[in-house]
């Protein structure tokens, strides 16, 4: 119920929005998906990187739910339809999947905060490897909490993180790598209209 509400509540959002605004969530949700059919490195996806481009590029923070609204369903026919076509069950919604989900809104959150990155390179460097190590350490805390694997003690937890480590290091490549592509295109788009603005 929750869920359809906030989903009506984007529709609405998506009338007001501009062209521009609804290209930058097509490019968004069309990278992360082309990253994740790509032959990969296991967490190697422009996921993070495209909610830092978002939430730094996107000036309203409505646009966080509503890109996460579309990855649900990006991930969704990914899974059912194309990485596992031959599954025979349909699944909607896997409660692990939270703790994807709450990291990349919380990226998306704090890159918001953060709009002056959006002409500053390096800055936006700093900003994939804090986001990098918030999603590793949310999302692995709740491999520990729901995985039998590990023992619900600090051993446990510290045991999960060190075994997620080689992980990190394909999600931080991965966002770096993305997140170079997602602003080198989006600046020489917008190099491009403003020299072609200047030429008319």
């Amino acid at each position: 119920m929750l869920f359809s509400i906030i989903c009506l509540a984007n529709l609405n959002s998506i009338k007001m929005m501009s062209k521009k605004e609804i290209s930058i969530i097509i490019a968004i949700v069309s990278g992360i998906i082309i990253s994740r059919l790509l032959p990969h490195a296991p967490n190697f996806t422009a996921a993070i990187a495209g909610f830092i481009f978002g939430g730094v590029v996107l000036k309203q923070i409505k646009f966080g739910s509503l890109l996460l609204i579309c990855y649900f369903f990006a991930d969704l026919l990914l899974n059912n339809f194309i990485l596992n076509p031959f599954s025979g069950t349909m699944i909607w919604f896997k409660l692990s999947s939270l703790w994807i989900y709450v990291p990349l809104i919380l990226v998306f959150l704090l890159s918001n905060r953060f709009k002056q990155l959006e002409s500053q390179p390096f800055k936006i460097i700093n900003m994939s490897l804090l986001s990098s190590m918030l999603f590793f350490l949310i999302s692995n805390f709740g491999v520990w909490t729901v995985d039998t694997l590990y023992a619900k003690d600090l051993m446990g937890l510290l045991t999960c993180y060190w075994a997620a480590i080689p992980f990190f290091g394909n999600e931080l490549a991965g966002t770096l790598f993305y997140t170079s592509l997602y602003f080198g295109i989006y600046w020489l788009s917008e190099s491009y209209s403003k020299t072609r603005s200047v030429r008319l």
